[in-house]
């Protein structure tokens, strides 16, 4: 659990929601006002847990071109708790803050 008592949450995980969330609210954008109250994002899950694996092997190897040492995240890596995290303002694992800034703007991107 991260310091505020959430459950941690993996980089695949995250995607999935991030995904998740996105073709939930075109499909809502889409419907009449009246048409919303009924939205089931059941489907929408379905299809995010098929295609969660393939999505974030994607985004992993188009950060990678812009940020090589993304190359060494996983699907299965746990995100760092951002209130705490870097505890240092210097490099890290060969990553400088910089960089990890950039990583976490090319995952908020997708």
């Amino acid at each position: 659990q991260s310091a505020r008592g959430q459950p941690c949450v993996t980089v695949g995980e995250f995607l999935s929601g991030v995904l998740l969330k996105e073709l939930c609210a075109v499909q809502i954008l889409r419907q009449p006002a009246h048409a919303a109250q009924a939205f089931d994002a059941e489907p929408f899950r379905r299809l995010v847990e098929q295609c969660a694996p393939g999505f974030a092997r994607d985004v992993f190897e188009t950060a990678a071109g812009w940020v090589p040492a993304a190359a060494e995240a996983l699907a299965d890596t746990l995100l760092p708790d951002l209130d705490r995290f870097p505890v240092a303002a210097g490099d890290a694992e060969g990553l400088s803050v910089q960089q990890r800034r950039l990583l976490l703007e090319v995952v908020e991107i997708v």
